[in-house]
């Protein structure tokens, strides 16, 4: 659909240093953040509170050239969706009481109190922690991944356990 706006706050960067941004695959960065975790002396405006909006949804295509969509202000009918508290004030960070392969208890993580903080980063392609939490999540995977990962189908799901208890998300 169509979405548009009066007065949004738009910024262009004409010099930059970002390493290997010139060499990607996108063309700018559409920040969504909501108005009440800008810095408090920031007045510029953010999109979704512009657009009078307070949710949106972010599909990735599973394979190559699959197209992905951003959702904003609802959802697709046929998904089920989960509302998971922010914490903090800086970041899209939520609660994570838990993470392993296959969703056993070798290899778990972040599953004791204080559990962990996970950052929702939409512009981030690689699931990425602390050396020691990741090392030992390896160890519940069971197996080696292939160096050119032809095993990926044999591995088993990674489960991620976000927010309060509830909801888990599984990544294949």
């Amino acid at each position: 659909n169509e979405l548009s706006t009066n007065n949004q706050s738009v910024v262009l960067i004409s010099e930059h240093k970002v390493q290997g941004y010139c060499e990607s695959s996108y063309d700018g960065v559409l920040g969504l953040g909501h108005r009440k975790y800008a810095r408090e002396s920031d007045q510029d405006t953010a999109l979704l509170t512009t657009l009078g909006m307070d949710s949106f949804s972010i599909c990735f295509g599973r394979n190559t050239d699959e197209p992905g969509r951003l959702i904003v202000g609802g959802g697709l009918p046929r998904l089920r969706y989960y509302d998971i508290p922010v914490i903090g004030t800086r970041h899209w960070a939520v609660q994570m009481m838990g993470a392993s392969f296959g969703g056993g208890s070798t290899g778990r993580v972040c599953d004791r109190p204080p559990y962990c903080g996970a950052i929702i980063d939409s512009g981030t392609s690689l699931l990425a922690g602390p050396r020691e939490l990741v090392a030992s999540m390896l160890d519940g995977l069971g197996q080696p991944v292939a160096e050119d990962c032809s095993n990926v189908h044999d591995l088993p799901n990674l489960v991620l356990q976000l927010g309060p208890p509830g909801p888990q998300l599984h990544i294949p």
